[in-house]
């Protein structure tokens, strides 16, 4: 919504401001400048929000159809990375094939600490192929639906 009225907005200028009627000498007006706020917010919100997108599509079949395992978590570390940060967390589970799968990743739900168990999705193929819960933005579904 914010981004259409912004956008809304850009256009509208672009449309209404008129280069300056006067002698032959004078430079036109440069509507490259009004495009470039515009293309500074695509550009980062592409940056933000594509890799994420890409990392849910991933992960999607193994929510859906992968197998599930009850994954102890090892440690869980605060990550400062400029002057943002975020949480960490090494987790350990045994496949179905008794296979003992390690991974790290990042716990968006900031709620998850050492010895807990969460719950992890893998491909029953590759067990190495997994994602935690706490990592995704999806949610299971309701038991009533």
């Amino acid at each position: 919504m914010a981004l259409t009225l912004f956008f809304g907005v850009f256009i509208f200028a672009a449309t209404s401001i008129r280069p300056p009627t006067g002698s032959r000498g004078t430079t036109p007006f440069p509507y490259f400048v009004l495009l470039g706020p515009g293309i500074f917010i695509v550009l980062v919100a592409g940056i933000v929000i594509i890799p994420a997108l890409l990392k849910e599509k991933r992960n999607r079949p193994l929510f859906q159809d992968g197998e599930v395992a009850a994954a102890r978590v090892l440690a869980q570390r605060t990550v400062a990375q400029g002057k943002s940060s975020y949480s960490q967390i090494d987790y350990e589970f045994r496949a179905s094939d008794g296979q003992t799968i390690r991974n790290s990743e990042r716990d968006l739900s900031r709620k998850i600490f050492e010895d807990m168990l969460i719950p992890v999705f893998y491909d029953a193929s590759n067990p190495s192929r997994c994602a935690a819960l706490c990592a995704s933005y999806s949610k299971l579904p309701d038991a009533e639906g």
